[in-house]
Protein backbone atom coordinates (compact mmCIF):
# COMPACT_ATOMS: atom_id res chain seq x y z
CA UNK A 1 0.00 0.00 0.00
CA UNK A 2 1.26 3.34 -1.20
CA UNK A 3 1.35 6.31 1.35
CA UNK A 4 -1.40 8.10 -1.80
CA UNK A 5 -3.89 4.72 -1.89
CA UNK A 6 -3.39 5.17 2.25
CA UNK A 7 -5.02 8.97 1.97
CA UNK A 8 -7.29 7.98 -0.91
CA UNK A 9 -8.97 4.99 1.63
CA UNK A 10 -8.72 7.65 4.65
CA UNK A 11 -10.31 10.43 2.59
CA UNK A 12 -13.19 8.36 1.53
CA UNK A 13 -13.86 6.66 4.57
CA UNK A 14 -14.12 10.30 6.78
CA UNK A 15 -16.41 11.71 4.06
CA UNK A 16 -18.05 8.70 2.97
CA UNK A 17 -21.61 7.65 5.09
CA UNK A 18 -21.36 7.39 8.71
CA UNK A 19 -22.35 3.61 8.07
CA UNK A 20 -20.07 2.70 5.31
CA UNK A 21 -16.70 3.42 7.24
CA UNK A 22 -14.94 4.17 10.54
CA UNK A 23 -11.44 5.77 11.27
CA UNK A 24 -10.87 5.38 15.05
CA UNK A 25 -9.08 6.73 17.58
CA UNK A 26 -8.01 6.50 21.16
CA UNK A 27 -6.11 9.16 23.06
CA UNK A 28 -4.53 9.11 26.14
CA UNK A 29 -5.67 11.89 29.13
CA UNK A 30 -3.73 14.44 27.81
CA UNK A 31 -5.31 13.98 24.36
CA UNK A 32 -2.21 12.59 22.72
CA UNK A 33 -3.10 9.66 20.16
CA UNK A 34 -2.34 6.14 21.77
CA UNK A 35 -4.03 4.19 18.80
CA UNK A 36 -6.25 3.84 15.66
CA UNK A 37 -8.34 1.51 13.54
CA UNK A 38 -9.84 2.06 9.80
CA UNK A 39 -12.99 -0.05 8.68
CA UNK A 40 -14.79 0.10 5.39
CA UNK A 41 -17.61 -1.51 4.19
CA UNK A 42 -16.21 -4.37 1.90
CA UNK A 43 -19.72 -6.36 1.42
CA UNK A 44 -19.67 -8.49 -1.72
CA UNK A 45 -22.67 -7.52 -3.52
CA UNK A 46 -23.64 -11.42 -3.58
CA UNK A 47 -23.92 -11.64 -0.33
CA UNK A 48 -26.74 -11.16 2.84
CA UNK A 49 -23.88 -10.54 5.45
CA UNK A 50 -22.46 -7.52 5.48
CA UNK A 51 -18.71 -7.52 6.02
CA UNK A 52 -15.97 -4.49 6.93
CA UNK A 53 -12.71 -4.68 6.21
CA UNK A 54 -10.25 -3.65 8.63
CA UNK A 55 -7.62 -1.72 6.52
CA UNK A 56 -5.47 -0.38 9.60
CA UNK A 57 -4.42 -0.17 13.11
CA UNK A 58 -1.96 0.91 14.51
CA UNK A 59 -0.76 1.51 18.40
CA UNK A 60 2.52 3.70 19.42
CA UNK A 61 3.42 1.18 22.07
CA UNK A 62 3.12 3.38 24.86
CA UNK A 63 -0.08 1.44 25.98
CA UNK A 64 0.14 -2.36 25.15
CA UNK A 65 -3.68 -2.69 25.44
CA UNK A 66 -4.48 0.61 23.33
CA UNK A 67 -4.84 -1.10 19.90
CA UNK A 68 -7.14 -4.06 21.12
CA UNK A 69 -9.25 -1.99 22.88
CA UNK A 70 -9.90 0.41 19.69
CA UNK A 71 -10.51 -2.71 17.79
CA UNK A 72 -13.13 -3.75 20.23
CA UNK A 73 -14.23 -0.04 20.21
CA UNK A 74 -14.77 -0.83 16.44
CA UNK A 75 -16.47 -3.94 16.59
CA UNK A 76 -18.83 -2.35 18.67
CA UNK A 77 -19.78 0.06 15.84
CA UNK A 78 -19.71 -2.62 13.29
CA UNK A 79 -22.55 -4.38 14.99
CA UNK A 80 -24.75 -1.20 15.78
CA UNK A 81 -24.38 -0.58 11.62
CA UNK A 82 -25.61 -4.22 10.72
CA UNK A 83 -22.14 -6.08 10.12
CA UNK A 84 -22.06 -9.28 10.63
CA UNK A 85 -18.29 -10.41 9.97
CA UNK A 86 -14.90 -8.44 10.05
CA UNK A 87 -12.04 -8.94 7.91
CA UNK A 88 -8.63 -8.38 7.80
CA UNK A 89 -5.26 -9.11 5.82
CA UNK A 90 -1.89 -8.91 7.35
CA UNK A 91 0.68 -7.91 4.86
CA UNK A 92 3.83 -9.16 7.59
CA UNK A 93 3.16 -13.41 6.88
CA UNK A 94 5.27 -14.48 9.54
CA UNK A 95 4.55 -15.86 13.00
CA UNK A 96 4.52 -12.64 14.85
CA UNK A 97 1.69 -11.32 12.89
CA UNK A 98 -0.14 -14.49 12.55
CA UNK A 99 -0.09 -14.67 16.37
CA UNK A 100 -0.81 -10.83 16.96
CA UNK A 101 -4.20 -11.23 14.56
CA UNK A 102 -4.98 -14.57 16.44
CA UNK A 103 -4.10 -13.80 19.85
CA UNK A 104 -4.31 -10.45 20.51
CA UNK A 105 -6.97 -9.31 17.95
CA UNK A 106 -9.44 -12.65 17.79
CA UNK A 107 -9.23 -13.22 14.22
CA UNK A 108 -9.40 -16.79 12.71
CA UNK A 109 -7.19 -17.97 9.97
CA UNK A 110 -8.99 -18.25 6.87
CA UNK A 111 -6.58 -19.10 4.40
CA UNK A 112 -3.39 -17.97 3.15
CA UNK A 113 -2.99 -16.24 0.25
CA UNK A 114 0.21 -16.52 -2.74
CA UNK A 115 0.69 -14.05 -5.74
CA UNK A 116 3.30 -14.47 -8.43
CA UNK A 117 3.70 -11.49 -10.54
CA UNK A 118 4.34 -12.54 -14.14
Amino acid sequence: VTSEMFIQVLTEVAVGPVHEGLIGLTLNKNGVPLAYVVLYNNTSRYSRRRSALVYAIYSNRKNKHAARWTLQQAEVWARQHGYNELHGYNAKVNSNGIRMCEWVFGFKRQKVFFTKEL
